[in-house]
């Protein structure tokens, strides 16, 4: 997939380079790995803000909830049509090829492939673009970090690994199945516990400035992809579409930095993210 994913990022890098400024998260950081994902899928691109505001709507509704029962039913509608379609009529997608799936001896089940889709869904969009986000917000403001990108692409690999541990996304949530009182903390049974996947990677007993963007530092172990049977199957992916835009923006727009009379917004959900991170150059 490394060709056509190049090909997509540099025609949207250039497609913003001469304009001077962009807001990052709208302009690129959304489109690009979306794009990618529904193609994957066999979804169409042209439906590409449907998919954005569905996803959105799911993942960070406002406190109320509104509108997140009405996207998730849209959403359903949609992944439901498609396996019968591509029950009926396979191409060279991985819907296509998920109708063949066998589990335990049998036949996956329309329920099992609708489940798999709308996980899919939601894991694949949200969380490339919002790293791409935060690692931009930082290198926005690290003029040394950003150099050394630009100056030597070939370092960015490791400088993601780096990226990906102290800017590690996801805020994962399990409930208790018993009263317990942790360090002092009682908790019980019943109660939803956050697990924040950041705590971890900032934890300084692993390492000295763990909160801090260090590029050569040795590679270290970190959870941003989750471990063990929650390993994150988007991982290789994610790395790659990472890898291609941070070598092919820097190649094209090395210098940038935040507008002076704007601000990035935050949002945290059971993703982390910016809503917003205007850019200018």
């Amino acid at each position: 997939m490394e060709k056509r994913i190049t090909q997509h990022c540099i025609s949207l890098i250039e497609g913003i380079a001469s304009r001077g400024s962009c807001d990052f998260v709208a302009d690129f950081a959304r489109l690009y790995p979306t794009t990618v994902f529904l193609e994957l899928l066999g979804l169409p691109t042209e439906r590409l803000e449907e998919f954005l505001a569905w996803e959105y709507a799911i993942l960070h509704p406002p406190p109320s909830g509104s509108g997140r029962r009405e996207a998730m039913g849209a959403l359903t509608t949609c992944f439901t049509e498609l396996i019968q379609d591509r029950r009926a009529h396979p191409r060279e997608d991985l819907v296509s090829a998920a109708t063949t799936f066998v589990v335990d001896g049998r036949p996956v089940t329309d329920d099992e492939l609708l489940q798999l889709c709308i996980l899919l869904f939601l894991a694949g969009l949200d969380t490339v673009a919002a790293h791409l986000s935060f690692t931009f917000w930082h290198l926005a403001r690290h003029d040394s970090d950003r150099a050394r990108l630009v100056a030597e692409p070939d370092v960015i690999p490791d400088a993601i690994e780096e990226f990906l541990r102290v800017y590690a996304l996801v805020l994962p949530a399990r409930k208790l199945t018993r009263d317990i009182d942790m360090h002092g903390c009682p908790m019980k049974a019943g109660d939803m516990v956050m697990l924040p996947l950041a705590m971890a990677a900032r934890d300084p007993r692993t390492m000295p400035a763990a909160s801090t963007i260090d590029i050569d530092r040795p590679p270290t172990r970190h959870l941003a992809f989750g471990a063990g049977p929650h390993r994150c199957l988007g991982a290789h992916l994610a790395r790659l579409e990472l890898q291609i835009a941070l070598r092919e923006w820097h190649a094209r727009i090395p210098g940038y930095r935040i507008s002076p009379d704007e601000q990035p917004v935050e949002h945290a959900s059971l993703v982390l993210g910016l809503d917003a991170l205007p850019l200018t150059w």
